[in-house]
């Protein structure tokens, strides 16, 4: 029972001090923060520094450029979505992206969400699903490493049509352009065919590239199987 004075008495003597201790933390959580500062801003990842700052707001670029992940999982759909929103995507069949259900839902999600597609149709059509028959090469403006995310993959366009000038090299074309910003369409009707092109990129496990190509670049016999 003695206690409870005691405790009483102590609880007495430190109240006209509490203000003053409670200060004293508070400058002591600030030190020790300011002096883990410089530290924490060397941060080789720039998303993990103290403090960042961007050339842009738009999310998608500064994701683009700064997150391999997102290059791997999402490039193919962001470079559809920068180059020509609004556009029809045929995806042939059979293919691997209609083995599973749930591949097939996120790959039909991320062609409308990054791509902006206005429209996204599941087509029979084996030989273009085969991806045999044509070299795309010529016309990839775009394309991406593969890896743990995802498989290598390219982007290829009509070389008629007009796109925003960038650099040469195709796995660096879209980290100065690439918008999940602006329009959801264009003046012209576009389409493409998403296949699963059974070439490999040198240097990579998969064998095979997702590639977006306009149906313009197929040949003839192939863009027959596709609807007009």
């Amino acid at each position: 029972m003695r206690r409870v004075p005691r405790l009483h008495h102590l609880r007495s003597a430190v109240a006209p001090y509490r203000f003053r201790l409670f200060a004293v933390l508070v400058v002591a959580a600030v030190a020790v923060n300011l002096a883990q500062f410089r530290g924490i801003d060397r941060e080789r990842f720039r998303e993990f520094e103290a403090v960042g700052r961007y050339e842009t707001s738009d999310v998608a670029r500064i994701a683009y450029e700064n997150g391999g992940w997102h290059r791997q999982r999402y490039g193919l759909y962001l470079g559809l979505g920068t180059l020509a929103p609004g556009a029809t995507v045929y995806i042939p069949t059979p293919s691997g992206f209609a083995d599973d259900r749930k591949i097939a839902d996120e790959t039909e999600s991320r062609l409308r969400v990054f791509g902006r597609a206005g429209r996204v149709e599941w087509v029979p059509a084996p030989a273009v699903a085969a991806g045999t028959g044509f070299d795309p090469r010529p016309f990839v403006v775009a394309s991406g490493v593969g890896g743990a995310r995802g498989a290598p993959w390219a982007l290829a366009v009509d070389p008629a049509l007009p796109r925003p000038a960038g650099p040469a090299n195709p796995d660096d074309y879209l980290k100065r352009i690439v918008t999940g910003e602006g329009a959801r369409g264009t003046a012209g009707a576009r389409t493409f065919a998403l296949i699963r092109w059974p070439v490999a990129r040198d240097g990579e496990d998969h064998d095979y590239q997702e590639l977006l190509v306009e149906t313009a670049l197929l040949p003839a016999s192939l863009r027959a199987e596709l609807p007009r």
